[in-house]
């Protein structure tokens, strides 16, 4: 049996079929992923759908902060929220450790804090600020912290943003963002490892 998303009929003497192009395969997914955005935005509230635009779009970051997610940004919320649930977490820990190290390696002024036993952390500066993309008043340090396991190497990095849209709205990235940062890694990592 042949799979109608591989073969596209072609107008013309006689209605040929061929094999799909990898664009033609591209175009359907991209318009099935948008028929389902559709009908999840038509159960949104106007507030939801205006944020999902805005963290689907580029104005705020490169990229946007939902990367080549389909879901609708609460979908990916409560995905992300279950998974920290089964690793006994909660955002707010997550952000509350965030911040604790942030602040230890800031004095380090970009270079390498000791932190613990064989761990490390340092922090990069930028001129500027972050804005959230939620509705609310809250500007951002163009700070990146990064954390590391020196005996396994093992490191994460997270931006103070990222801090904030983890511990007051569970946000962690659509995947595919370049800011998507994983509730696991996370865990592991600042926890497990530290």
């Amino acid at each position: 049996m042949l799979d109608a998303r591989l073969w596209r009929g072609r107008p013309g003497l006689a209605a040929r079929w061929h094999p799909a192009s990898e664009k033609e395969r591209g175009q359907d997914a991209f318009a099935t992923s948008s028929i389902k955005n559709r009908e999840s935005s038509m159960k949104e509230s106007p507030d939801n759908q205006k944020l999902e635009q805005l963290l689907r779009s580029s104005i705020l970051v490169g990229g946007g902060f939902m990367g080549s997610d389909t879901r609708s940004f609460s979908e990916v919320i409560d995905a992300d929220s279950a998974e920290l649930a089964k690793l006994d977490y909660t955002n707010e820990q997550l952000a509350r450790r965030m911040r604790q190290i942030t602040k230890l390696a800031i004095p380090g002024l970009g270079t390498w804090v000791q932190a613990g036993d064989n761990k490390q952390a340092a922090v990069q500066e930028a001129r500027g600020s972050l804005v959230c993309p939620w509705p609310h008043a809250g500007r951002y340090a163009k700070r990146i912290t990064t954390g590391r396991d020196v005996r396994s190497g093992e490191s994460i990095s997270w931006s103070d943003l990222n801090t904030h849209l983890i511990g007051q709205h569970g946000f962690f990235g659509g995947k595919g963002s370049m800011f998507r940062i994983e509730p696991g890694d996370l865990v592991r990592t600042i926890f497990k490892t530290w």
